[in-house]
């Protein structure tokens, strides 16, 4: 790929070596001892990420329509998602041969290690990767122990645990792959070509292009690539010898990359046409709030690489440029420009230098730049740019050996070695302890919200993990559930209190959908806490958790009325809270969670049966409530019948649910009373043999029960003698 007239002078000459000094005699030593080290760090530093459950988006993804019939149609992947088509790939294919599982709640944690042991042995061999390239670099053939290090730092650096233990973040270091492979076939093409290999040159090229792909179907970060292959072009490239001057650098770079523009422009192309369905970054970042708060961002990055502490899985706790540049973006663009013209100045002193430099900002050009996304710090963005830093990090480590060492003769490789395996050892012990964090939602998100005791969205996550803990724990234990209720209810409160503080996040990355969701979501910790304090026999407390429920129900369905399941749970709530109240509950209250479930049906609730044999319960309650209180032939008749139609839809949507078979036969022959005192005797009929219909089928499936019909069987065989309906001998015994 490269360009007709790019120039192809000899290689780089270093300054410890002559211009085509071989490499050093041990270099296939220093390469086996290298991989060998690598593959042992990466093994040590993840084995304890191989229980992590799903988090977060892995639910998301891996319960997509694509996977849910147990077959991979990488047509259907592709068509769902192209931009991570490879990665959701690999996800279905692990999901056919483990089989379906519960996604929240998995029975068995041997079914999260496949997921993780690919991610681990990707990680790995990116990890070899960055060796083999940073190997291939002439300013350093004469130091075989900075290459190591550098991949040592970039396998065992504590940033890159969220693209290995987070599963579906393998979307990150699969693109990766691919663009450390493109680089490095693209350094190994224009070797041959220098060489005079035309066909083995042509055949790197082609290799490159293939990897180029890969990473395009991983993610749209490989658009990044032609700042990648300008960034080894400038510090190691056929270009980059000293005696250069620095425009003609820059030149010979960027003829090298240029025709990697194209291939980045499709991938663009492509990321941009599937960026739909419902995608609204733009719109969450007005003007240029996003690129403003990266030249911010960019330097928490920095910070990170260089002190990994306080790692988080929520970073949104930054200040954001909401309304155009303030002084910290000012500054921090000021900062980043001051780094671009050191790099390009460096260069020919210290290309390690230069590559580190560009490379980490060229990483993240695409994801932290200008084009916004939701969230505007993620640590996965920066794995490749790991390696960039990497390099620096081994290169600073061997120059402070180096100067140590001086005024004596140049330190062979034990020193630096030493130091490096120092700093590899805290790394590592870094990474396994933010792995622990990851081995559930409760400490992983309780991390963050400790943090950002002012973000929503941990202590949002934070309630979804007790909320969970509660449920498996209620049957065994529900003063234990009852705990865990009501610590998610009170992070579900703290989540809600930090939106309503703090509404201009909704313009920084967070979709106002979310917040109902959030309301929703602290409406069900309310309930789920009031149904274990009823169990308990502790009717006050629960009548207070459900009048919190409801008041979280009833601002959803006013701010998002399209959030169907929230009418439900809205009469959910007030049904439960008029069986507390006994006789103690008005009308009106009945009356209200009727008209909620009437909403909801509406509006198409995914869950219509469970809400209709709700809605049919609280009619026969009110019809009870009012036959003490006196009601008319006329309105008994309507609760009677609207009751029927809804017991009869469930029982004609489930058979198999027993009771609802029972209880639709007793209300079908109240409504046939009900018709007799109105003279309708064509109704009397059509409702007694409704009646006698379903107490058969109640007894079809529960025959230990009919002794229990005999009375109704009783009332029904007169009332359909008085008619002169033949219900047969059997029914009528």
């Amino acid at each position: 790929m490269s360009p007709p007239g790019a120039e192809t002078p000899s290689p780089a000459t270093p300054p410890e070596a002559a211009p085509n000094a071989p490499a050093a005699p041990d270099s296939r030593a220093w390469l086996l001892g290298g991989v060998t080290a690598l593959i042992v760090v990466v093994l040590a530093l993840y084995a304890n990420t191989l229980s992590v459950p799903f988090h977060y988006d892995d639910t998301l993804i891996i319960d997509g329509d694509p996977f849910q019939d147990g077959e991979v149609d990488a047509r259907e992947i592709f068509d769902w998602t192209p931009r991570r088509f490879l990665p959701n790939v690999t996800l279905a294919w692990t999901w056919s041969a483990i089989g379906e599982t519960d996604l929240d709640e998995p029975t068995d944690a041997t079914v999260f290690w496949p997921y993780h042991l690919f991610n681990i042995l990707i990680h790995a061999a990116n990890a070899v990767l960055v060796l083999l390239l940073l190997r291939r670099a002439p300013t350093l053939a004469a130091r075989p122990a900075v290459p190591v290090i550098a991949a040592l730092i970039f396998a065992a650096h504590p940033l890159q645990t969220q693209a290995v233990t987070y599963i579906v973040q393998r979307a990150e270091s699969m693109a990766a792959m691919g663009l450390l492979l493109a680089t490095l076939a693209h350094a190994v093409a224009r070797e041959r070509l220098a060489a005079g290999e035309t066909g083995r040159a042509v055949a790197a090229w082609a290799a490159a292009a293939a990897a180029t792909v890969g990473a395009g179907l991983s993610k749209e970060t490989a658009a990044a690539l032609p700042v990648l292959i300008f960034t080894w072009e400038l510090a190691f490239g056929l270009g980059a010898r000293a005696e250069v001057a620095p425009l003609r650098r820059l030149r010979a770079a960027g003829l090298a990359a240029l025709p990697y523009f194209a291939v980045s422009g499709m991938i663009a192309l492509m990321a941009t046409r599937y960026l739909g369905g419902g995608s609204n970054d733009f719109a969450a970042w007005p003007g240029l709030s996003y690129p403003f708060t990266q030249l911010k961002v960019h330097w928490r990055y920095l910070a990170l690489v260089v002190f990994p502490f306080g790692q988080t899985i929520d970073h949104d706790h930054i200040p954001f440029a909401t309304a155009g540049p303030d002084a910290g973006s000012i500054l921090g663009g000021a900062g980043l420009i001051g780094l671009v013209v050191l790099a390009v100045r460096v260069a020919p002193r210290a290309p390690a230098a230069t590559f580190g430099i560009l490379w980490h900002l060229g990483c993240l050009s695409v994801t932290s730049s200008v084009l916004p996304i939701r969230d505007a710090m993620v640590e996965h963005r920066l794995y490749l740019a790991l390696a960039g830093d990497a390099l620096l990090m081994a290169w600073a480590l061997d120059a402070i050996v180096r100067r140590a060492a001086s005024p004596g003769p140049p330190p062979g490789p034990r020193p630096i070695l030493v130091a490096g395996a120092i700093l590899i050892v805290a790394l590592g012990g870094l990474t396994i302890a933010r792995n622990d964090r990851w081995r559930s939602w409760e400490s992983l998100w309780g991390s963050a919200a400790k943090r950002a005791p002012d973000r929503s969205r941990p202590w949002q996550n934070l309630g979804v993990a007790r909320m969970r803990a509660g449920k498996r724990l209620r049957p065994d234990d529900a003063a234990g559930a009852l705990e865990l209720f009501e610590q998610a209810l009170d992070a579900y409160a703290t989540a809600v209190d930090a939106r309503r503080r703090r509404d201009e996040r909704d313009l920084v990355g967070r979709s106002h959908e979310s917040y109902p969701l959030l309301l929703y979501n602290a409406a069900l910790a309310a309930t789920e806490k009031a149904s274990v304090l009823r169990d308990l026999g502790r009717a006050t407390e629960a009548l207070t958790a459900l009048e919190r429920a409801e008041g979280f129900l009833a601002e959803v369905v006013a701010i998002a009325p399209k959030l169907r399941q929230s009418y439900s749970a809205l009469g959910n709530a007030r049904y439960d809270r008029a069986l507390l109240l006994g006789d103690a509950a008005p009308d009106a209250l009945f009356e209200s969670a009727i008209a909620a479930y009437d909403d909801a049906l509406a509006r198409r609730d995914p869950k219509a049966t469970s809400v209709r044999f709700n809605r049919a319960q609280m009619r026969v309650l009110l019809l009870v409530r009012r036959e003490q209180a006196g009601i008319d032939a006329e309105a008994r008749h309507a609760l009677l019948a609207a009751a029927y139609d809804d017991f009869a839809a469930v029982a004609l949507a489930e058979p198999d649910r027993t009771t609802v078979h029972r209880q639709a036969g007793e209300v079908a022959f109240q409504l046939a009373i009900a018709a007799a005192k109105l003279r309708r005797e064509d109704e009397v009929r059509e409702r007694v043999d409704a009646a006698d219909r379903h107490l058969d089928a109640f007894e079809a499936r529960a025959p230990e029960e009919r002794a229990s019909l005999a009375p109704l069987r009783k009332q029904l065989g007169r009332l359909a003698g008085r008619l002169g309906i033949d219900l047969g001998a059997d029914e009528q015994r």
